[in-house]
């Protein structure tokens, strides 16, 4: 099956989506308090709501939590700047547009990792 009929997104293009959500569906956001079953803490994650339907963006993090983390500099600017590529031909603004729809260009997001690795290559060339 081509990429142009298969149903399958990969992972990275979920989490463009739910970005472009947090951009775009502003105004149903809200926030849920749940129970991490893995972590045994509670949590706050971010959510767009519409009705009874809850879609979870992420947790939301103190500075301290982030503090906890080893964030990656260059590969930040290189996946913000290939969601902002991503985001300029991507019209979808509801939720269903998101569910069913795909990307104009990289319906499947097969061709994202390709757009972030050569991002790499060409910043490692310049380090």
């Amino acid at each position: 099956m081509d990429r142009e009929h298969s149903q399958h997104k990969v992972g990275i293009g979920k989490i463009y989506e739910k970005f472009l959500m947090t951009k775009r569906l502003v105004e149903m956001l809200d926030v849920a308090y749940a129970f991490n079953t893995e972590t045994k803490r509670k949590e706050v994650v971010l959510v767009i709501k519409e009705g009874e339907r809850e879609i979870p963006l992420g947790t939301l993090w103190s500075a301290e939590d982030f503090k906890l983390r080893v964030v990656d500099g260059i590969d930040s600017e290189i996946f913000s700047q290939v969601f902002k590529l991503y985001e300029v031909e991507d019209e979808r603004k509801t939720i269903d547009e998101f569910n069913n729809g795909f990307h104009p260009k990289d319906p499947n997001y097969d061709d994202i990792w390709k757009f972030i690795d050569s991002a790499r290559e060409a910043a490692k060339d310049e380090l």
